[in-house]
């Protein structure tokens, strides 16, 4: 998926980003390297009755992923349409950066909070610049 087709899905669901917040955050890298970056679009839903719970571990784990080295950032959604489904998207320096996060004790913490309260398995998609 390019950026184009992220900004059509986030126009799709009504997500209240704008479209050119994603393009200036390429905008402010090298050309060479936003060929290494890594952008992530996840979409947690969870249980009725959980969505708050949800949402404060998902604030906590967006925190704690910021301050880590080769993350680039990463901002939370919740769809205007449903309440308890959140977006999540990721962005990292480069595929390293992304394993070395699949591995950290945070986002072990974060997968055993996903674990109680989603009500279907988490979904991600990864996402390439538009040419």
């Amino acid at each position: 998926m390019n950026l184009t087709q992220l900004d059509e899905l986030m126009d799709a669901v009504e997500m209240p980003i704008r479209p050119e917040v994603l393009e200036e955050a390429w905008d402010l890298t090298e050309l060479g390297d936003r060929a290494r970056r890594v952008v992530l679009l996840v979409t947690m839903r969870a249980r009725p009755g959980l969505e708050e719970r949800l949402e404060q571990a998902a604030r906590a784990f967006v925190a704690v992923m910021r301050s880590k080295p080769g993350s680039l950032g990463a901002t939370l959604h919740q769809s205007p349409e449903d309440s308890r489904t959140l977006y999540l998207i990721e962005r990292f320096a480069n595929e390293e950066a992304l394993a070395w996060h699949m591995v950290s004790d945070y986002f072990a913490d974060f997968r055993a909070v996903q674990e109680a309260v989603l009500s279907e398995p988490v979904t991600a998609i990864f996402c390439e610049r538009g040419r």
